[in-house]
This record gives structure tokens, C-alpha cells and sequence, in this order.
């Protein structure tokens, strides 16, 4: 029994750790190619308005994180890019259950570290080309992997609010007590067993 059980461990976090990184390879891919297209049409710190003091592209190289943070400390954001990646994918690893939405807010948080990490081996720098206006202030120039990683973020929230307060917690599965019970079950079983051949004795 437990090694069925254990299987079925093994089957589903392979399943979860394979829809994620679906998910990842996805906006990877995605943001790669959106990169190329700007870097081969636009010239670097050229503007093209798309919708009037609202919404422009530029083609700019950020040699920082957001908002201009740790600027032209490349090194430093790869190392922390890479422990990251680390510690999400043994997180990934260690998952035995995940809904839908954690599923594709851990594919977008990767995705996206993976995108801007390419950017800084291959240009020690990102590719930031989205601009928006909002009300008068003008967001920093962003990429598809920025949004990426910050709407995986506020998925992941989402996700394990609803994990905390939904009924549907209660029906995932609980690999101690699922073993408990497999144990109780097998004792029970013994236990039938041994009367029934004490009966056969008599």
C-alpha cells in the first residue's frame, strides 16, 4: 500500500512539476521572441507612440533590476536570479498537490526570472520596451517577463488565500493521513485474517 501511495506522490509531482514548467517555457518563449522583433524594429531609445499619452514602445537596455535598482550590477542579478530559480524549483519539487492558478503563477514567476536572466548572460543587460502613461506619471519602461513575474506574484497571493479559506482544501489529498488509513486498513485486515484461521483451527 505504501508503495502505491507513494507513486501516486511521485506521479502528480511530476505531473505539477511538468505543467509549470510548460507554463514557463510558454512566456520564455513568448518573451524572447517579442525581444527580438523590438531589437531588430526599433532603435534603441526611439519612441513609437501606439496609443497618444497613454501607451508607447521604446527600445531601451536596462543594465539594473526595476526601477532602476542595482544598476550595471549584472553579476549580482544573475546570482540572485539563479538562487531564486533555485529555491522555486524546489519548491515545485516538494509539491504534492497545486491548484490551476498556483500552477500558472509559479509558470509565469519562472518564465519570466528565465527571460530577463537570458537578456543579462547574453547582453548584461534587459530589454525593456513597454512604456505607460497613467494619469500623468510615466510607469518605468518594462518588458513581457517584468509583467510576467509580477502578475505571477499576485496570482500566487490569490492562490494561497483561496487554498486557505476554500472548502475545496479540505478534498486535496493528505499524504499522512492517506498512510494512516492505509496502515489501519492493513492491521484490519491481518487482524480478519488471523481470527478466520484460528476459526479454521478449531
Amino acid at each position: 500500500m505504501k508503495k502505491k501511495l507513494s507513486k501516486l506522490i511521485k506521479t502528480n509531482r511530476t505531473k505539477i512539476k511538468s505543467n509549470i514548467f510548460q507554463i514557463a517555457a510558454i512566456v520564455l518563449i513568448i518573451d524572447q521572441f517579442v525581444k527580438l522583433l523590438v531589437t531588430t524594429n526599433l532603435k534603441e531609445l526611439h519612441n513609437y507612440v501606439v496609443i497618444k499619452d497613454f501607451f508607447s514602445l521604446y527600445y531601451v537596455k536596462n543594465t539594473g533590476a526595476a526601477f532602476s535598482i542595482l544598476q550595471n550590477q549584472s553579476f549580482i542579478l544573475i546570482i540572485l536570479s539563479l538562487i531564486v530559480l533555485l529555491v522555486l524549483n524546489n519548491y515545485i519539487t516538494l509539491l504534492t498537490k497545486a491548484s490551476k492558478l498556483e500552477k500558472l503563477s509559479l509558470g509565469l514567476i519562472m518564465g519570466g526570472i528565465l527571460g530577463n536572466l537570458i537578456d543579462r548572460l547574453l547582453y548584461k543587460s534587459v530589454i525593456d520596451f513597454l512604456s505607460f502613461n497613467l494619469f500623468g506619471y510615466e510607469f518605468p519602461v518594462f518588458n513581457l517577463a517584468d509583467a510576467a513575474i509580477v502578475v505571477g506574484v499576485i496570482l500566487f497571493i490569490v492562490s494561497s488565500i483561496i487554498d486557505n479559506f476554500s472548502d475545496k482544501n479540505a478534498k486535496k489529498i493528505d499524504v499522512e493521513a492517506e498512510i494512516k488509513k492505509m496502515e489501519k486498513t492493513t492491521k484490519k485486515k491481518k487482524t480478519t485474517k488471523k481470527k478466520k484461521q484460528s476459526k479454521v483451527k478449531k
